[in-house]
């Protein structure tokens, strides 16, 4: 499979944006995320094996070698306030159907309409920055992560052959992070050929308006050092807010994470 570079870039810029949710917005959220749960892995959600994470990234692997999960695990966890167009908690729907959101995306693609699909979250612990840049699975006619892996999603998008079926799409990506270490967001808006444009902490309410189906990106390295590999963190560890630990002041969720046997079907 041959990939063009030049195919690997938006339809404009990434656009940084102050203030992204109200407090009162930031406040109820954060309640959905405490209350509900236990959250999984980002890579529980989206891939049955190591082999469809290397095929949303790279591609491949040296003949004979043998991928396993440790070589991706990192303890970022990830839950949905809203899928296909549907908002699963209805006290945070302002947020979902965000008029500032839609004017923003509508700006961005100098289009007259637009519609929310998706909103999602993720709890990040201290970890690594992604070491290979990835694309976001994007959305074709009759195909969309409701009935199709990521991974082939991302491959027909490589491939720049199903150009034709691509829906349109731009994300609000916003972080609510007050740490010092790290914790911002590199991206190739120019291309993976290009040099990298860096978003750097302080996160707090910061967004993003991008096409991230369409441009490389990743998350950077945040948090001590030390504390980046946890111990015991496997594909099936779950988040979940600790009743035991008050959110203290400045801290976005007090929570725990366990590692916890689960079966897993062919259709999670």
């Amino acid at each position: 499979m041959s990939t063009t570079p030049s195919l690997f870039r938006p339809v404009a810029p990434p656009q940084v944006i102050e203030g992204a949710f109200t407090e009162d917005q930031h406040r109820r959220m954060l309640d959905v995320v405490r209350r509900e749960g236990p959250w999984s892995l980002i890579l529980a959600q989206h891939f049955q094996s190591p082999d469809e994470v290397i095929a949303t990234t790279s591609g491949m692997v040296p003949e004979g070698f043998t991928p396993t999960w440790d070589m991706f695990l990192s303890p970022v966890f990830r839950g949905y306030f809203a899928k296909a167009s549907t908002v699963l908690h209805p006290e945070i729907e302002d947020c979902f159907f965000n008029k500032t959101f839609l004017d923003l995306v509508r700006a961005y693609w100098q289009a007259d309409y637009a519609t929310p699909e998706n909103m999602l979250f993720n709890i990040q612990g201290p970890t690594e920055g992604t070491r290979s840049p990835h694309l976001d699975a994007t959305r074709y006619r009759g195909i969309s992560m409701h009935n199709s892996p990521v991974w082939l999603m991302n491959t027909m998008t490589k491939t720049g052959l199903f150009e034709p079926w691509r829906a349109k799409k731009a994300q609000v990506i916003a972080w609510y992070y007050k740490g010092k270490v790290g914790g911002g967001f590199t991206c190739w808006p120019d291309g993976p050929q290009a040099a990298p444009r860096q978003i750097e902490a302080p996160m707090w309410g910061r967004a993003v308006v991008v096409e991230n189906e369409m441009m490389f990106h990743t998350a950077q390295s945040n948090g001590p050092a030390a504390l980046r590999h946890p111990a015991g963190l496997t594909i099936d560890s779950l988040m979940e807010a600790d009743p035991r630990r008050p959110a203290a002041g400045g801290s976005p969720l007090a929570a725990r994470w366990c590692s916890r046997s689960r079966r897993r079907s062919s259709a999670s």
